[in-house]
């Protein structure tokens, strides 16, 4: 999966990537092509921490948090914030081709979130080896709130003792294309163990060609802590303006 510089937008036409539901390979094998190096990157984060590296970090996340807003009105992902039109979980706004593994499921993104996301994703599920696997096509997915729009694949993978004790790994390729007419690539995952003692979300973020572990949540204030690991080791992080200035402290520490 190509790698490219996040955070750093750049003007240009957003080129939608040509995923093909209709190839040979299966939803699981799709899925984990996207999965698999975000699992990779949590156990052993490739980049090394510096000054110029958490503003971009934090743009990242900025972005894959337009990604995990539209991911949020998928039925059975988690729970729409308001009921879908159509009642019963959406029904109305979900068309379904097919049965089994061959199965496509359509979802109206604008029906399900009642506007706040415009488009339609595209999905299969394949059980394999105890994992539940999907994988997702993004489709003129627009984010009316961040004022981002979406392209691309996106994928899970679902692993453990289910309901009980188990792991989301969640991974996506993106095309991003903003309202001021900027365009980039996203290369998102994250990694959510949910069990007895609560839930826990860590986060991949790649730039370039690395990949880096943060635990944050991103403020809408501007102003916050995280905590970046990579190949360096493991760095505490204050900023402000939105990642424009901060310090950061463990393995090392600078300013930036």
């Amino acid at each position: 999966m190509a790698r490219t510089t996040h955070g750093l937008a750049t003007s240009g036409v957003v080129v939608a990537l040509v995923l093909g539901m209709g190839c040979s390979k299966s939803p699981a094998d799709r899925a984990r092509e996207l999965t698999d190096p975000v699992k990779e990157a949590m156990a052993e984060p490739t980049g090394e921490v510096n000054a110029a590296l958490v503003p971009a970090v934090l743009g990242a996340m900025h972005t894959e948090g337009s990604a995990r807003t539209a991911f949020s009105f998928v039925p059975g992902f988690q729970a729409p914030p308001s009921q879908p039109q159509g009642g019963a979980g959406g029904l109305a706004c979900i068309d379904t081709d097919g049965s089994g593994d061959d199965a496509t499921i359509t979802l109206d993104m604008s029906c399900l979130s009642q506007g706040a996301v415009s488009g339609q994703i595209v999905y299969q599920v394949e059980i394999d080896e105890g994992h539940v696997y999907t994988y997702y096509e993004y489709s003129g997915v627009c984010v009316a709130s961040d004022g981002l729009c979406l392209e691309g694949a996106g994928a899970t993978d679902i692993g453990g003792n289910i309901p009980f004790s188990y792991d989301i790994t969640a991974a996506g390729d993106l095309a991003v294309a903003s309202s001021d007419g900027q365009s980039w690539e996203l290369d998102y995952g994250y990694q959510m163990s949910i069990g007895p003692s609560g839930t826990s979300v860590r986060f991949v973020v790649f730039v370039g060609d690395a990949s880096y572990v943060v635990d944050a949540s991103l403020s809408a204030s501007g102003t916050g802590t995280l905590t970046i690991t990579g190949a360096n080791g493991s760095f505490t992080c204050s900023y402000a303006g939105h990642g424009a200035t901060g310090s950061c402290s463990g393995s090392g520490s600078f300013e930036w």
